[in-house]
């Protein structure tokens, strides 16, 4: 079961769903940072890391766009607490 997990979520990300996975994340990260701004560090730390992976997939494309994201989301969170924080 554990197999078809990783499997799964492996084609998802760096297979043939490899756009499908992409747009995902981006919408998790997006959803969460409404949610809860703090929690949204995570997220961005998380999207951070999956662009070196997915450099070392051959993904380069995706590897500059979610580089990109996290890197907007993360400029907008601190917008946003330095806001509250006033």
């Amino acid at each position: 079961m554990a197999g078809e997990f990783v499997e799964f979520f492996t084609e998802l990300l760096f297979g043939s769903g490899h756009w499908i996975g992409l747009i995902i994340f981006i919408v998790l990260m997006i959803v969460i940072g409404a949610l809860n701004r703090y929690a949204s560090i995570i997220g961005v730390a998380l999207g951070i890391l999956l662009s070196f992976e997915y450099m070392q997939y051959g993904l380069g494309w995706n590897a500059i766009i979610i580089f990109l994201s996290s890197f907007i989301i993360m400029i907008g969170d601190i917008a946003l607490v330095g806001r509250h924080k006033k």
